[in-house]
């Protein structure tokens, strides 16, 4: 060996420190770093034992490596903690290495300080249980796999999922523990790992998938595989995140079924009804069958309605639609069109037998007996039956004919049974077309129509809220009765009519507002929203004529707004987005009515430019009893809200809906619970207070009850 100088230089060239032992375990000479490593000098250390640097506890598991066996030393590395002089620990490997033999033999040992190495061990073990708890926290079932598709992982929401407990799911093939199964063929469906691994990339599960569980229960689920890759690049496994579509499901289906029925009967709604009979009439020119067509109107409805109150018609609605479907064969199609209107379609079905079917429905309304506040209630009905045939011409020409022949069972007294053969009677249809047609025209031209509003008002605190109203239109039916909108703008649409009465309101509400302004100045004007019908959306000239008179009458165009039904706005939506555009450009409010009732309604929602969501009365009127109604309006308040959309919520019948809709957050409510429609433009004595004045003016735009203000308008 060199002479001390030349070792000691040898040790300090070392970047480890560096101790030599004695037999004894005694230090016999250390390196610089050595005295960095543990704050002693050397001449501190010389003939200290070792173990004076390790902690005592450590002492068992160092002691026979510090010593040598009848003369032979042993090599060994272990790790432990060495000792600082100012008593700090750390975590060091220790090797002790054979120098020489004999009895003058010592021992070489090297500490190396796994200080580093153990906080960048630490670290990814953080990592990974920060991982591991956020997969655990997670909504989703996540189940990740190897190369050869075996688990190597669930998270809790995956094994409540599958019914599989993650120990035992671990080295299953993911088709065991994730069988997929078509729902519509029942069929095996592959998993979406069996695609990502070799094309590498994210795969989306197909629609209509079923998870076959555990326990032999089926779940539908969606679910989206991605690849797990190493450092090098290389695919080594899928992660997958599945979801439970039950609940997303369930509300699909509801508002499927919202989307084709009527809310109040249940039974096929206009929309699904033309849809139907668009279908029948285009397959006449494919095969030769026989169909028929009823319209069935009934008798003194009216008098219920208006004798005994809304609930009352509702609840005769609601019995009778029950007893009439008892009446058909299962292919036939009963619907409600729209107020006391119904339709059937009778595919594959000879005219004598639908005469006669017609004649047991009219049996049946005539026997029919209301019982309401103690009194009884007869009811009769006008049916018009006309064959389907291709000679009768499209949907919109069918329905026409049919309803013709309904008014003329009706002008002869009603309560019966109108049999038109097109081919026969083309005159006599005509006729009683043209006498409606006249009818709506004239209430048109001579201003038959009156002009309603109801309050829409504030449900949450908002400071100075600007008072806000909807125009309703109602027609005198020459009986001394007003039939609501729902009862006769079914047949303006089928007359072509809309596009002359949206013009006849939107002028005759901007003639009562400049009227109103100019009597009172300085007074702010209330903001009015107004119904459009889908033909408004192709008036090229509408937008033109509402400008002129604003500007004739000085009305801010910040004072209307335009309701659109939503089933109207979807019909075109690029039509409908240069339509809305072009109102806001002018600076008029835009509503999307009925809002929620399709199932695509989400989806299109940020692409058209509206200020309020009203949402549709038939989830209003149940958000009490029915929770899926409450999650739908709740979808709509949270996706508005995130939007800057206002909520209003029509049709507003109770107390109760009332006050739960104020707790879930929705901004506006409008009904009957809050307020009932008042004539537009009535007049009233001049005040002597300033409240009276304010009361006086809102009286006059038909703001307020007789009664005065109404307590529930706020929150």
């Amino acid at each position: 060996m060199s002479g001390p100088v030349e070792f000691h230089q040898l040790l300090d060239a070392s970047p480890d420190a560096m101790v030599v032992v004695d037999r004894n375990g005694r230090v016999t000479a250390l390196n610089r770093e050595a005295e960095r490593f543990f704050g002693w000098s050397e001449t501190e250390l010389l003939g200290q034992q070792i173990s004076h640097c390790i902690p005592t506890r450590f002492h068992p598991l160092l002691g026979p490596n510090l010593e040598t066996r009848g003369g032979l030393v042993k090599r060994r590395t272990v790790t432990c903690f060495a000792r600082r002089r100012d008593g700090t620990e750390f975590p060091v490997e220790l090797a002790r290495r054979p120098i020489g033999q004999g009895n003058d033999a010592q021992s070489l040992v090297t500490l190396r300080d796994l200080t580093q190495w153990r906080r960048a061990q630490a670290t990814p073990s953080r990592t990974n249980e920060q991982a591991r708890a956020t997969l655990d926290a997670i909504g989703d079932a996540v189940i990740t796999t190897d190369a050869s598709c075996t688990i190597t992982f669930l998270n809790p929401v995956a094994e409540r999922l599958t019914g599989w407990i993650a120990e035992e799911a671990m080295g299953q093939s993911l088709d065991a523990v994730l069988p997929l199964i078509s729902e519509a063929s029942r069929q095996p469906v592959p998993n979406t790992a069996a695609r990502c691994l070799p094309e590498g990339r994210s795969i989306d599960l197909e629609d209509g998938v079923l998870l076959l569980r555990r326990d032999g229960s089926e779940v539908p689920v969606g679910d989206s595989a991605a690849p797990v890759r190493d450092a090098t690049g290389a695919t080594v496994g899928v992660v997958l995140v599945i979801q439970d579509e039950s609940e997303k499901r369930r509300v699909g289906h509801r508002l499927s079924y919202e989307a084709t029925h009527d809310a109040l009967t249940g039974l096929i709604n206009r929309r699904e009804f033309e849809r139907r009979l668009t279908r029948v009439i285009t397959d006449l020119a494919a095969a030769t069958a026989d169909h028929a067509l009823l319209c069935l109107d009934l008798d003194r409805f009216k008098l219920v309605n208006d004798s005994c109150g809304h609930d009352a018609g509702d609840d005769l609605l609601r019995g009778l639609s029950a007893l009439l479907g008892g009446h058909l064969r299962k292919r036939d199609t009963l619907a409600r069109l729209g107020g006391d209107e119904f339709g059937v379609l009778l595919e594959n079905c000879p005219l004598v037998e639908a005469s006669r079917i017609a004649e047991s429905l009219r049996v049946e309304i005539e026997q029919f007996r209301f019982e309401w506040g103690g009194r009884t209630h007869s009811i009769a009905a006008s049916i018009g039956l006309i064959p389907v045939i291709a000679e009768t011409g499209g949907m919109a020409a069918v329905l026409r004919a049919a309803d013709a022949a309904c008014y003329t069972a009706k002008d002869a007294g009603g309560n019966r049974v109108q049999l038109e053969r097109l081919s026969q009677n083309a005159g006599a249809i005509s006729q009683a077309m043209a006498r409606r047609v006249t009818r709506l025209a004239r209430a048109v031209d001579e201003s038959h129509f009156q002009l309603y509003s109801q309050a829409i008002v504030p449900l949450q605190p908002e400071p100075k809220a600007r008072p806000h109203f909807e125009v309703l239109l109602r027609l005198p039916d020459g009986k001394g009765r007003l039939q609501a909108a729902a009862d006769f703008l079914p047949q303006a649409e089928r007359y072509s009519l809309m596009p002359a009465i949206d013009r006849w309101v939107v002028r005759e509400t901007i003639a009562v507002l400049g009227q109103w302004r100019r009597e009172h100045p300085i007074a702010q004007v209330p903001l009015f929203s107004i119904n459009l019908s889908a033909s408004a959306l192709a008036d090229d000239m509408f937008m033109t004529l509402l400008q002129e008179h604003l500007t004739r009458h000085g009305i801010p165009s910040e004072t209307l707004c335009f309701e659109i039904p939503e089933t109207a706005a979807l019909g075109n939506l690029s039509r409908t987005v240069r339509f809305l555009s072009g109102m806001r450009s002018i600076g008029c409010g835009v509503a999307l009515e009925d809002f929620g009732s399709g199932v695509t309604s989400f989806t299109y929602l940020k692409t058209l430019p509206v200020n309020f969501l009203k949402i549709g009365g038939h989830f209003v009127r149940g958000v009490v009893d029915d929770p899926m109604f409450g999650s739908i309006i709740g979808a709509v308040n949270q996706i508005g809200r995130s939007m800057g959309i206002s909520t209003i919520a029509k049709q507003v019948g109770s107390a109760p809906v009332l006050n739960r809709l104020r707790a879930m957050g929705i901004g506006y409510a409008q009904g009957n619970a809050v307020t009932a429609p008042m004539p537009l433009g009535r007049r009233t004595e001049p005040a002597r207070s300033r409240e009276h004045q304010e009361e006086g003016r809102a009286r006059w735009l038909g703001c307020l009850p007789e009664s005065g203000r109404n307590r529930n308008w706020g929150p």
